[in-house]
């Protein structure tokens, strides 16, 4: 005959840990990639994309064109990770530096 499992026995796993908790340890290396759309004057339309630091909620990149593609939003996701590692190795250097935070749209 067929006899159903314990649930609650010595061998139930521990629970998993919370999306709050999850959140909280991964804090540190979390980022949102975004693509926002805006209108100009003119009418015509630009592409942002945005590269946000859950950390400390900053800004780590953007940039903007009329005409996005492919190669450019790889390269734009190239940029904006190497920003974040050299910003990550240059802080414990120094605590005062300047970095470029955009390119030219035009």
């Amino acid at each position: 005959m067929y006899q159903r499992q314990q649930v609650h026995g010595p061998h139930r796993k521990p629970p998993s840990q919370t999306w709050s908790a999850f959140l909280d340890n991964h804090l540190k290396t979390l980022v949102s990639v975004d693509f926002a759309v805006v209108p100009t004057i003119r009418f015509q339309i630009l592409y942002v994309f945005l590269v946000l630091a859950h950390e400390r909620r900053r800004i780590v990149h953007f940039a903007v064109t009329a005409h996005p593609t492919a190669e450019w939003t790889a390269q734009q996701i190239r940029e904006a990770f190497l920003l974040m590692s050299f910003f990550a190795r240059s802080v414990h250097r120094s605590t005062h530096m300047t970095i470029p935070l955009c390119q030219p749209i035009w």
